[in-house]
């Protein structure tokens, strides 16, 4: 059974009791226990969570759950999702998600920027009064990437997520949430992955909408399952045994697969045994230089490069600026 930290429930149930939405028996008939939630310790059902949020939104008829200034009406997130369906790519949903929520008010902001082979997702969320707001900025990354999964068909594997706050409680869950470094006390909200990606056709159409709106968007929120692509095993094998990083044969055999196989796999999943590398390269050279004293000439040789001014040609291409830019940023 899939199961949720407490201290995410926690932060939801003090912001219901706070915009006076609070019900206990909404909680008591999802098959929760209040003394569970209220003191954040422990796990719960995913789904009886799930449930709850669906029947808080739904008695309150607010899809932010008492977060906004002003209610979030239901059925919002289902005529958002009519507007992009037919957008043709990621990168034109996104956008068009965008503009949607900004015709609905300026609490919520969603931008989309690219710089050198990355895309920066970052939303903006207007918050009316000094509450705790780490747990509705988790939710509303985690909701827009699970949704541009769904809509693309293939995995969105991230390289890193920033986020304007001090760690929560819930921390731990976030290597399910978003599968990669996670950066607190940012200056603003944004997840970080291979542009490449914003080209990948939407496949879903609104025939598949009904299906899928049925349990949206609270299954978006509460389901932290691992990616289990191929993409992501490759990644996972790339950060436990390095040594991998060079031989796509020898990936191939730690997957018991034959080589062809994996290839027909990543191609499958709109991706490649080189993009990945590179994609993984950008990942850990951004956290090395971020968390470690290490030199450059050290990190260029942990990456497979021989020299560190080929590193740094690299990483510029890849982020638009220079690992020693990054570095003092840190």
């Amino acid at each position: 059974m899939a199961t949720v930290s407490n201290a995410i429930l926690k932060a939801h149930y003090e912001r219901a009791r706070q915009s006076g939405y609070f019900r206990e028996e909404l909680l008591r008939d999802a098959g929760l226990d209040l003394h569970d939630v209220v003191t954040g310790q422990g796990r719960s059902s995913a789904e009886a969570f799930g449930t709850w949020l669906a029947a808080l939104w739904r008695e309150n008829d607010d899809e932010s759950g008492g977060f906004f200034p002003n209610r979030v009406k239901s059925g919002t997130f289902a005529m958002s999702m009519h507007a992009v369906i037919s957008a043709g790519n990621l990168r034109r949903a996104l956008l068009r998600s965008g503009q949607f929520y900004r015709l609905m008010g300026d609490y919520l902001k969603i931008d989309l920027f690219e710089q050198g082979e990355e895309a920066h997702l970052v939303l903006n969320i207007d918050t009316p009064d000094t509450g705790d707001y780490r747990v509705y900025y988790d939710a509303m990354l985690v909701l827009w990437l699970r949704w541009a999964s769904w809509m693309i068909a293939q995995p969105l594997i991230l390289d890193r997520v920033n986020v304007p706050f001090s760690q929560p409680d819930y921390a731990e869950e976030y290597r399910y949430m978003y599968q990669c470094p996670v950066y607190t006390d940012q200056t603003d909200c944004r997840a970080v992955f291979n542009r490449r990606v914003l080209d990948s056709p939407l496949v879903r159409t609104p025939q598949d909408l009904p299906e899928f709106l049925s349990g949206a968007p609270g299954n978006l929120l509460v389901q932290f399952k691992p990616n289990d692509s191929v993409s992501a095993a490759v990644m996972e094998l790339f950060m436990s045994a390095p040594e991998t990083l060079m031989d796509q044969g020898l990936v191939a055999e730690r997957l018991s697969v034959s080589g062809a196989t994996l290839r027909r796999q990543l191609k499958a999943e709109g991706g490649s045994f080189q993009q990945l590398k590179d994609q993984w390269r950008r990942k850990q050279a951004f956290y090395l230089l971020r968390h470690t004293n290490e030199s450059l000439e050290d990190i260029s040789a942990q990456l497979g490069y021989s020299e560190s001014s080929a590193f740094s040609r690299a990483f510029k291409a890849w982020t638009g600026r220079s690992p020693t830019a990054i570095r003092a940023d840190r």
